[in-house]
C-alpha cells in the first residue's frame, strides 16, 4: 500500500470542526513528511530538479553546529553552471495561524539558502504574504493553506495547486 493510500485512510473519519487540530496532535510528523514528499514530487514533475524532503544539509552557523530543518528544499540547476542550488523552501505548520517563530524560522531558511521567498503551509486559515526587510531588499514569506479534512483525492489536487503556485512564483523570480 502506498504512503498516499495509508494517508487517505487516516483522513476518512467523519468531519469534525477540529479535525485538522486533532490530526496535527496525533500525526504531525507523518503529515509533514507526506506534504513534503508530495509537494516535492509535484514540483519535480512540473519543473524538474531534485526535491529534498527533510533536508538537513544546511546550517545556521558557519561552524555547522546549528542545523536548519526545513520540511522541503527543492533544488534546480543554475543557468550559469548547471550546479543544483536551492530554489524553493517549504515548511509545514499544522496549526491555524502563523506565529512569530514560524516567520523567524522561515527568514533564517531563506537568508541562509539565498532565496528571496519562502513558503509556509498551514492546515487551516487564510492565505497571505508577509514582507520582511532584509538588508537592502525584501524577503517574501507566503502563507498557503492545505485543508487536511479533505478527502484524499481533493487533498492531492490541493497539493498540486500548491506546487503550481510555488512554481509560478519561482519561474517569475518573484
Amino acid at each position: 500500500m502506498s504512503s498516499a493510500r495509508r494517508w487517505s485512510v487516516r483522513l476518512t473519519p467523519a468531519p469534525t470542526p477540529h479535525l485538522a487540530s486533532i490530526l496535527a496532535l496525533l500525526s504531525a510528523t507523518p503529515c509533514v513528511a507526506y506534504l513534503a514528499r508530495a509537494v516535492g514530487e509535484a514540483l519535480r514533475h512540473r519543473v524538474g530538479g531534485r526535491p529534498e524532503p527533510q533536508d538537513r544539509s544546511h546550517f545556521l552557523d558557519a561552524a555547522g553546529r546549528h542545523v536548519l530543518k526545513p520540511d522541503l528544499v527543492h533544488y534546480l540547476p543554475s543557468p550559469h553552471d548547471g550546479v543544483q542550488r536551492p530554489a524553493v523552501v517549504v515548511d509545514a505548520k499544522f496549526k491555524t495561524r502563523p506565529e512569530r517563530d514560524d516567520l523567524y524560522r522561515m527568514t533564517a531558511y531563506c537568508v541562509r539558502l539565498g532565496l528571496g521567498e519562502g513558503h509556509l503551509v498551514y492546515a487551516s486559515g487564510s492565505e497571505g504574504v508577509v514582507e520582511v526587510p532584509v538588508g537592502e531588499g525584501r524577503l517574501r514569506i507566503f502563507r498557503h493553506v492545505v485543508d487536511l479534512s479533505r478527502p484524499w483525492r481533493e487533498l492531492a489536487v490541493a497539493v498540486g495547486s500548491l506546487a503550481a503556485s510555488v512554481d509560478a512564483r519561482t519561474a517569475r523570480g518573484t
